[in-house]
């Protein structure tokens, strides 16, 4: 009986030993795609990230857009796509085409203000 109950804490012991501590966390989504969707439900934290990293390629977006003649009116285009993230306007994308996503929404903002008059 002393020879089974040994083995069998043995046993015990050994698998206690190798079974982890915690259970495994999943996968952290892409931290910049959680911050598109983040910002267009307005959050300002994401939208200045989105600012701050992003924004330069935004620009350049709304310029391809406008052409060299509209860089001046580049500017407001952009205020414009802010504007619309902090008041939660824009519809979000599928979590898997956020990035590309912001690059469309800038163009279709240059788009709008070009229609406005604004950008010629």
């Amino acid at each position: 009986m002393k020879k089974h109950t040994a083995t069998a804490t043995k046993n015990i012991t050994a698998l206690v030993a190798v079974a982890p501590t915690t259970p495994p966390t999943p996968p952290v989504p892409n931290a910049g795609q959680q911050c598109v969707l983040d910002a267009c439900r307005g959050d300002r934290g994401a939208i200045g990230w989105i600012a701050i990293v992003m924004g330069g390629i935004l620009f350049d977006e709304i310029v391809d857009e406008l052409g060299e003649e509209g860089r001046q009116d580049a500017s407001d285009a952009m205020q414009d796509f802010y504007l619309a993230l902090c008041e939660a306007r824009l519809l979000p994308p599928e979590p898997d085409d956020a990035i590309p996503w912001l690059g469309r929404m800038a163009r279709e903002c240059a788009r709008q203000a070009r229609l406005k008059g604004g950008a010629r």
